[in-house]
């Protein structure tokens, strides 16, 4: 499964040294909040980019496919950074919707990640690993470090935020 975040095109800044490249995030502004909108079709992202930028030049919108872990780490890293409270899914231009907070989606993603670990597991006892050097063993590298960094992530960004709950209640 693939989420659409908007990114600007014409805002990609060169890749740094681990091939990475920049660009601008569109958030949208409700109720003094920031929120991302995430699309789960290419085809809805495109519907509600053209509706919103419609003779906008300066904005080149570009539709940025991720799983659902890549964008807990996304969003992770732009909460740490103050700019991001919630997300939006599939938003059109007449509301916004419901609001999910980044919070929320990260407890929901990091529970669910050992039962998707389980599956992938079995799945590899039952038909084998990728053989070295395939683009499926590099994928699966790929993922594997990616998902660690981003548990790293949730738990540092969870470590955070435990002293300001316990202080919050009383």
């Amino acid at each position: 499964m693939s989420f659409y975040i908007v990114t600007d095109l014409s805002s990609f800044g060169p890749a740094d040294s681990e091939g990475n490249s920049m660009a601008e995030i569109h958030t949208l502004q409700h109720e003094g909040r920031t929120i991302l909108p995430v699309f789960t079709f290419e085809v809805s992202f495109w519907a509600y980019t053209e509706a919103r930028y419609a003779g906008d030049d300066a904005v080149r919108p570009a539709p940025v496919p991720m799983d659902p872990f890549r964008l807990v780490e996304m969003i992770t890293q732009l909460e740490r950074l103050g700019g991001l409270d919630a997300l939006v899914f599939n938003p059109s231009l007449n509301g916004v919707g419901r609001l999910v907070p980044v919070a929320e989606y990260c407890g929901f993603m990091e529970n669910l990640r050992p039962r998707l670990e389980d599956a992938a597991r079995e799945a590899r006892e039952r038909f084998g690993d990728p053989p070295p050097g395939s683009q499926a063993f590099k994928e699966r590298l790929d993922l594997m470090m990616r998902s660690i960094e981003a548990a790293d992530d949730i738990a540092a960004l969870n470590k955070e935020r435990q002293p300001q709950e316990k202080g919050s209640h009383g």
